[in-house]
């Protein structure tokens, strides 16, 4: 059973992302926390330091959820016959880097400017995708060039340089897809 403080901020940190989600960096304020989770600035200052530190906390939660999902994943993958992992791998893939643009990632990329540490915790998840991801296909080289050419995909979409037309997008897609297929090894040679 959790103590009164960790029930405490764990209510401050559900407060201050759902505030997060709404309104963004900017607009997130300690008296808008602390009005939401229903305590005083002061309670919620004897938790958090600083808005810094609190959305720190919403992005290392985040990243942990984040992080169980690729491993959840993984292990639904691993249960999977040959055709399904096929699947299962490339719309893993996808998901992550076809995330929505929301209010949320518009924050995050605020956050990045204001606090560097940012940065670093989301190697975290961005390295637990790279060796996902390598750990599925035999041509290593391949997975060098898939990873960079999905991360100018994600980052041109989060700093809204994203020009492609759907036809476009789809197109990139079907390619990538394909290319995917063509040197994804999941045992086939043994089945």
């Amino acid at each position: 059973m959790k103590g009164k403080s960790e029930q405490t901020k764990e209510k401050i940190l559900k407060a201050a992302t759902e505030l997060f989600l709404e309104n963004g960096y900017e607009e997130l304020t300690l008296e808008k926390i602390a009005a939401k989770a229903g305590i005083s600035k002061g309670g919620l200052l004897y938790h958090y330091s600083s808005k810094d530190e609190l959305i720190e906390s919403i992005f290392k939660n985040n990243t942990a959820e984040e992080l169980e999902y690729i491993k959840e994943s993984i292990e639904e993958i691993e249960r999977s016959d040959i055709k399904e992992k096929k699947k299962k791998i490339i719309s893993l893939i996808k998901e992550f880097t076809n995330e929505n643009f929301d209010e949320y990632n518009k924050g995050v990329l605020i956050a990045f400017t204001k606090n560097p540490k940012m940065v670093e915790i989301s190697r975290d998840v961005d390295k637990a995708i790279y060796e996902m991801i390598m750990k599925y296909f035999r041509d290593k080289e391949f997975v060098l060039i898939l990873k960079l050419a999905l991360d100018g995909y994600f980052y041109s979409k989060m700093f809204g340089m994203d020009f492609f037309s759907e036809e476009q997008k789809n197109n990139i897609w079907n390619m990538i897809n394909k290319l995917m297929i063509e040197r994804i090894n999941i045992g086939e040679e043994d089945a």
